[in-house]
């Protein structure tokens, strides 16, 4: 229990009116307040984002390291194979083959400009030739 002495001031904390200028103080403090958060939320986000990034490359890894295979750019080649009339796409690797396509009218037009000069690209689905 406290002592009850007349003599000693004691502090607590209660409730005060507040003066204009006091109010004032408050609401710019509070306007600081509301941008600091803003700013805070902005980064928080950025970093959320990094992390995901981050997670997501770990499981791309994981998988990487479990198949011990890994899609990457392989140079490849279309041939002309006009006993089947189709083109194939063939690894310059392995020489494995990795597409067919069928070979349209317009490929099948064989002239001796194309037996003289290197085999025509195919033209892939949508009549756009594919890329070398």
């Amino acid at each position: 229990m406290p002592t009850l002495d007349p003599s000693v001031t004691v502090e607590r904390q209660l409730l005060v009116h507040l003066s204009p200028s006091q109010l004032a103080e408050r609401s710019a403090r509070m306007a600081n307040t509301e941008l600091r958060i803003e700013v805070l939320e902005q980064e928080r986000g950025a970093v959320g984002t990094k992390i995901k990034a981050q997670k997501e490359e770990r499981k791309r890894l994981a998988r990487v390291i479990e198949s011990q295979h890994e899609e990457q750019g392989v140079a490849c080649r279309w041939e002309a194979d006009y006993d089947t009339k189709v083109w194939r796409l063939r690894r310059e690797d392995t020489g494995e083959e990795v597409e067919t396509l069928a070979m349209t009218a317009a490929d099948l037009q064989i002239t001796t400009d194309h037996l003289v000069a290197d085999t025509p690209a195919p033209r892939t689905k949508g009549n756009h030739q594919p890329r070398a």
